[in-house]
């Protein structure tokens, strides 16, 4: 089986948001992503519309014995059981506390789905390209992987989730069990 090389975290943003031949001839210099933006406490977060799949309004999570913290559990998707992660304690918050506006996010990674909990969804939005930075110096401890970059939407700092590493949390849970 052969591997894909690695691309970096922003390279992968990129990629995500490659236009087809024929948008491509319309925006010729220019290169946008479309993300979709939610809230984790007070900081804003996005990831690529590309690899939303739904947002839901929480239902029932069946919570799974000696799971690590930020595995919240499962939920039954239309038949399809669906593992939802807590985005909060993954980047170094409290945990989740799944209030009136919590959703969770249905994203595929790789043709694997994964649901991720999130205090909100605030919108969608198009960010350019090159506007994208790398995350800041200052950014450390768990929050620092889980972040592919930076920008700015309406004058306001998004990190943009690095989906490779939180889906890799999905990898470890399945290898504990």
């Amino acid at each position: 089986m052969l591997k894909e090389p690695k691309l970096s975290s922003i390279d992968w943003l990129l990629e995500l948001s490659a236009p087809s031949d024929e948008e491509a001839s319309e925006v010729a210099d220019h290169k946008s992503i479309e993300i979709v933006t939610f809230a984790l406490g007070k900081e804003t977060y996005a990831l690529p519309l590309i690899d939303l799949r739904e947002i839901l309004v929480p239902p029932k999570i069946t919570p799974v014995p000696g799971a690590p913290p930020f595995f919240l559990g499962v939920i039954n998707l239309r038949g399809t059981i669906l593992p939802v992660l807590a985005l909060k304690p993954l980047v170094g918050m409290s945990d989740p506390d799944m209030g009136t506006s919590a959703r969770i996010i249905v994203a595929e990674w790789q043709r694997v789905l994964l649901g991720l909990a999130v205090d909100s969804v605030s919108g969608a939005a198009l960010i350019d390209s090159e506007a994208i930075e790398p995350p800041l110096a200052t950014l450390g401890g768990p929050q620092s992987q889980y972040v592919a970059g930076e920008s700015r939407v309406d004058g306001a700092l998004v990190a943009l989730l690095n989906l490779e590493k939180v889906f890799a949390c999905r990898e470890e849970i399945e290898k504990g069990a």
